[in-house]
């Protein structure tokens, strides 16, 4: 099991300082563990990180007082994906606990060589288990996968023993289906509407001499006015 010391702090302290020390606020609790400030130091927790992930039991070590603990809750700054909090959770001995443990893909799917594209449905399995028995990842073998339509659900991987999964055993992890076909984009029509040309020209024409006659002729037969010999 991965060992992680850690320092008591006050809350008091300002975390800012802290990180700039090197180390990274944190805070343990559990079901009958009152939660407990601490700190830990930066680029060891990396290490245990990296390892352990969120699934894998770790202790914290305190002095002469251990923890048995899991990852529980990181929070990383949004920019540099550095740690800035860590929630630990301490297991009590015989407790279960939920989690996500990663889905590990191995070997080659026959069916891709015959036009087939794998599709990941799941990429992390729900489990329940005692944190000791907890895996760092489920390997799923995809060498099995020969025809287009061939899949995997939950009920085909093996768990480890005392592991149990959290899925209906017929959820779909990963499946083989038939390439798509891209859609080809609709070309934009270049004919020219000739009917609306000629309409469009019609309505641009200035009106006829005799109409203009007619026009001026109702402007002079106003009523009222008389001719004067």
């Amino acid at each position: 099991m991965l060992t992680l010391a850690a320092e008591k702090r006050e809350t008091t302290q300002d975390n800012d300082g802290i990180r700039r020390e090197g180390f990274v606020p944190s805070v343990f609790y559990g079901a009958k563990t009152d939660s407990t400030p601490v700190s830990v130091a930066l680029g060891d927790f990396l290490r245990v990180w990296h390892e352990a992930g969120e699934s894998a039991m770790i202790s914290l070590k305190m002095g002469k007082d251990e923890k048995d603990v899991l990852i529980h809750e990181v929070q990383v700054h949004p920019l540099t994906g550095k740690p800035l909090h860590v929630d630990f959770y301490v297991v009590e001995e015989g407790q279960t606990v939920e989690v996500d443990i990663p889905l590990e893909f191995i070997g080659e799917a026959p069916a891709e060589d015959k036009g087939g594209v794998v599709v990941k449905v799941l990429h992390e399995l729900p489990v329940e288990a005692e944190p000791k028995k907890l895996p760092q990842h489920i390997e799923v073998d995809l060498s099995g996968l020969e025809e287009i339509g061939d899949h995997i659900t939950v009920g085909d991987i093996s768990l480890p023993e005392g592991v149990v999964a959290q899925l209906d055993a017929d959820d779909i992890i990963i499946s083989v289906q038939e390439p798509r076909e891209e859609e080809e984009p609709e070309e934009e029509s270049t004919e020219i509407d000739l009917e609306s040309i000629e309409l469009s020209e019609e309505r641009g024409k200035a009106p006829e001499e005799g109409a203009e006659g007619e026009a001026g002729g109702a402007e002079a037969g106003t009523p009222g006015e008389v001719e004067e010999e």
